[in-house]
């Protein structure tokens, strides 16, 4: 079971993510904050391009096979047993599509709405937990 503040991907579309009165996700308590630590906040958009793809589902699940990548970002080379995952598709990288496919060039624009309320004794903090099932695409006996 993996804690997790709050990100949402392609594998939650369409899951409400709305939080009810007196309920919220805390965030930000200093009292949590480990001595010598600063807590700091990063929003990561990850668009992924699946126009013409060869594979659609496994351009979103980045598997490293279908971006040609074989080290991350900064040129490190990836572990024999990563497949897919951050690691394959990173900025700028694309993945595989159709022969004769042209991609043409688009400009993406998104928004974001965050709420947040002064924390006080009516609100009662909930934790977010991920479950993951993985494929090893394996087939059992």
């Amino acid at each position: 079971v993996l804690g997790q503040y709050f990100g949402l991907g392609s594998e939650t579309r369409k899951t409400p993510t709305y939080v009810p009165d007196p309920y919220a996700i805390e965030i930000g308590n200093p009292d949590k904050i480990p001595p010598g630590y600063e807590e700091r906040w990063l929003l990561n958009v990850h668009a992924i391009d699946t126009r013409g793809a060869v594979d659609r589902l496994g351009c979103t699940e980045c598997r490293c096979n279908l971006y040609n990548v074989t080290e991350d970002e900064y040129g490190r080379p990836l572990k024999p047993d990563y497949e897919g995952g951050l690691l394959c598709c990173y900025d700028q990288t694309q993945c595989e599509v159709k022969e004769s496919f042209a991609l043409s060039p688009r400009k993406l624009y998104l928004k974001y709405t965050v709420k947040w309320v002064d924390w006080d004794e009516s609100v009662l903090p909930v934790n977010i937990y991920i479950f993951d099932i993985t494929d090893t695409w394996n087939k059992s006996e």
